[in-house]
């Protein structure tokens, strides 16, 4: 059993700032992030929450998502993951910056990763993955 807890400061670069000329129009924001797990020998389940908060942009502001994930060990080498993101498809409401077509859904993704262990521990691994919405 785990529990992780974790802070974010997102601060885009100038260039892609609203307008880059005013510091006021950069849209930073604090990203809150709160994750469970249960795991064994073979495998874990784990689910995650995260919350945007921004005086900045009120239609990013107060934003949840929840996230979902499984592995399995097949071995002590191969392994197999798979996580769904943003299960709720957070709306982004019409205030958002750089939102044109606003409100939208956030798209809700899977991912799926392969990895290989070739001496049977974390040493040296070698992973695929693939991401679809």
């Amino acid at each position: 059993l785990a529990m992780g807890l974790g802070l974010q400061w997102l601060d885009p670069p100038r260039s892609e700032a609203l307008d880059p000329a005013v510091p006021g129009a950069l849209v930073d924001a604090f990203k809150l992030s709160l994750g469970f797990g249960l795991g064994g020998k073979h495998g874990g389940i784990g689910f995650s929450w995260h919350h945007l908060s921004t005086d900045r942009a009120p239609g990013l502001d107060a934003l949840d998502s929840f996230d979902v994930g499984a592995s399995i060990r097949q071995s002590a080498y191969l392994g197999l993951g798979v996580v769904a993101r943003d299960l709720n498809q957070p709306r982004i409401a019409s205030d958002a910056p750089r939102c044109l077509g606003c409100p939208v859904d956030q798209t809700r993704s899977y991912d799926l990763e392969l990895a290989l262990r070739a001496l049977g521990d974390d040493r040296l691994e070698l992973g695929a993955g693939v991401r679809t919405m």
